[in-house]
């Protein structure tokens, strides 16, 4: 243990800790009075600002889908770390923290629209010191199954219809269905399950119809991601269905 004190002149003396004893290791100059002091022996402590944030997560994804990632990083002083990540999208998180140096921070996105996306992340410790940009991560967000319905048709015996998927992935098990209120006796009501590859379409038809008089055409297909419905006026002749163009 070591002590300043002031006897006739300012000196340092090192004190044992068992007997109190003190031994003079030197005088100040110039009669100098210390009032406070601190001694850290084999201690250096040179802040510096948190290294280079890496980014792992997904790849690939959907529009409208969220996407975790984990950031992470070390502070050579042990300090606390806030992050600020950019998504790519005009979209950022702001600083985020404090979290532990070396501690994974789960953080997480959704893209409204697809295309290929960079993500950054930076550091700073609790001293303000940051760190650069991380290496830009890709990620690749594509846009779902998306249905559609077109060339909705009447004639003889049935009606029938085109479902198309206009999206980036296979529609997987496509719920239609095509419905006749009034003027049907038989096969006002046919539904089904498809699956419809990227870019393709189906053709659907109703079951075989009879009836007379006015009827409304309803036809509908469902996936989770996606949905259509399509309704028509017409007129149900016997086994001729006639179906009104675009409404």
């Amino acid at each position: 243990m070591y002590l300043t004190a002031y006897t006739t002149t300012g000196a340092l003396y090192e004190c044992d800790e068992d007997t109190g004893a003190c031994t003079l290791i030197g005088n100040f100059g110039g009669d100098m009075e210390i009032v406070g002091t601190i001694i850290i022996q084999n201690c250096t402590y040179y802040p510096v600002p948190p290294k280079t944030p890496t980014i792992s997560g997904p790849e690939n994804g959907l529009i409208n889908q969220e996407y975790n990632f984990t950031i992470n990083t070390t502070d050579p002083n042990g300090d606390d770390i806030y992050y600020y990540i950019e998504w790519g999208d005009n979209t950022s998180s702001g600083w985020i923290g404090p979290y532990s140096s070396g501690e994974g921070v789960t953080v997480n996105h959704t893209w409204l629209e697809h295309g290929v996306y960079v993500i950054k992340a930076k550091a700073k410790d609790v001293l303000g010191l940051s760190s650069g940009w991380s290496e830009s991560f890709f990620i690749d967000i594509i846009k779902g199954p998306e249905i559609e319905i077109d060339s909705i048709r009447g004639g003889l015996f049935r009606v029938s219809a085109k479902i198309k998927n206009i999206g980036g992935l296979e529609a997987v098990n496509v719920s239609w269905k095509i419905t006749l209120e009034g003027g049907a006796f038989l096969g006002n009501e046919t539904t089904g399950v498809e699956n419809i590859p990227i870019g393709e379409d189906i053709t659907i038809f109703s079951k075989f119809i009879f009836g007379f008089g006015p009827t409304r055409l309803t036809i509908t297909a469902d996936i989770p991601e996606s949905s259509d419905s399509q309704s028509r006026g017409g007129f149900v002749l016997l086994i001729y269905t006639h179906v009104n163009i675009g409404g």
